[in-house]
């Protein structure tokens, strides 16, 4: 736990449960895995704190002592329906408010200042929102998708048409692959900095959230140029 070392003004109750988490979850994981801090979903109407991807996808929704946990439900439920599998990371005090609303199938994780464990682990759930997986695919990849499908479209038509057409013609499967390969692409240019600190350090601090923000447009500068404070 990083709570002491960085219990000042500057660093929120939320940065400090998100380094914990990711500490925890590196871990828990294979090397392999790609950690990312808030990652649009569900036409963007949602962002997850961390998601792991690795074999599968991991949704992680943290609430702070600063938050309001009944929030977590709704959120929850949409979780559900992108990624294969959903956790709340939350206090014991915060869980207390919530404990009898959150479903048997979402894993929750419990954090404190006696450190951070399972108090459930979360089960698979294949079945996933179309719409919601659709909606992080972009325009060229759609229109490529539909052609190689042999599906009569408009290629003129504006990228949320294509969406909805690819929603109802293409499988489940194939836009989750689609999905998950443009959100890896971005992911993995900056993670894998942060990935080195990470393994210098053995822990993820504040700063490192950084350079594990998911950016609909890679910032190279960033990426060449990052380095960080050594402690």
């Amino acid at each position: 736990m990083i709570d002491t070392i960085y219990n000042t003004p500057y660093v929120t109750s939320e940065e400090i449960a998100k380094c914990n988490l990711v500490n925890f979850l590196k871990d828990s994981f294979s090397p392999d895995t790609v950690l990312i801090e808030e990652l649009p979903f569900a036409g963007r109407a949602r962002r997850a704190d961390i998601v792991a991807l690795g074999d599968f996808t991991w949704g992680f929704e943290i609430k702070s002592e600063d938050d309001d946990v009944t929030k977590a439900i709704d959120q929850l439920y949409d979780y559900c329906q992108f990624f294969d599998y959903s956790c709340l990371v939350t206090t014991n005090k915060q869980l207390n408010k919530v404990r009898d609303k959150v479903p048997n199938h979402i894993g929750i994780i419990v954090y404190g200042p006696e450190g951070i464990n399972w108090l459930r682990r979360p089960t698979l759930r294949l079945r996933k929102n179309k719409d919601f997986l659709s909606s992080g695919i972009g325009r060229l990849e759609l229109i490529q998708t539909l052609r190689e499908a042999n599906i009569t479209f408009d290629e003129t038509s504006p990228v949320h048409r294509l969406r909805e057409i690819a929603s109802k013609k293409i499988t489940t499967k194939e836009l989750e692959s689609l999905a998950l390969r443009k959100i890896r692409t971005k992911a993995n240019a900056v993670y894998d900095k942060c990935k080195a600190f990470l393994e210098e350090s053995s822990r993820c601090v504040p700063e490192d959230l950084e350079y594990m923000r998911y950016r609909d447009k890679v910032d190279f500068y960033l990426v060449s140029n990052c380095t960080r404070r050594v402690i």
